[in-house]
């Protein structure tokens, strides 16, 4: 769980502070500019809880059985629940909304691969089967230069 001060922070600058944030988002224009951004501000355990977070969401909203959810991601069915709550509620609107009109693009497909590869059982045999399934999946990017 992330730490937040129980100092209960002034309302108006909350607002300015989330508003700074936003407005440097909106800037970055490339991956690499976005990836240094959530690399420098958020720690390795916001950063994949956050992951988490997103990734629940859109196999919901493909679907997903929660069991199915929570092999895959290591997440519990209560957390698949808050995530669930929120959804009918209206809370995830827009990003559900951005992940239907973007359900074709790499993430949609990394976690189709991730639930495959969670479900094939083969110890070493896995860790293999997923690299090869990574390694089609991408075969049409060129591979970097060491």
């Amino acid at each position: 769980m992330v730490n937040i001060s129980k100092n209960v922070l002034n309302t108006k600058i909350k607002e300015k502070i989330n508003e700074l944030l936003i407005v440097h988002v909106l800037r970055m224009k490339t991956k690499k500019q976005a990836k240094n951004l959530v690399y420098e501000l958020l720690t390795p355990t916001e950063r994949i809880q956050l992951a988490k977070r997103f990734a629940i969401l859109s196999m919901l909203n493909r679907n997903h059985e929660t069991m199915t959810i929570s092999n895959t991601l290591k997440v519990s069915r209560t957390t698949i629940g808050s995530v669930e709550d929120k959804m009918e509620k209206g809370g995830y609107d827009s990003t559900i909304k951005e992940l239907q009109r973007s359900s074709s693009g790499d993430f949609s497909e990394i976690i189709e691969t991730l639930i495959e590869f969670s479900l094939f059982k083969g110890g070493k045999t896995r860790l293999k089967y997923f690299k090869q399934s990574m390694d089609e999946r991408y075969k049409h990017v060129p591979k970097k230069k060491k």
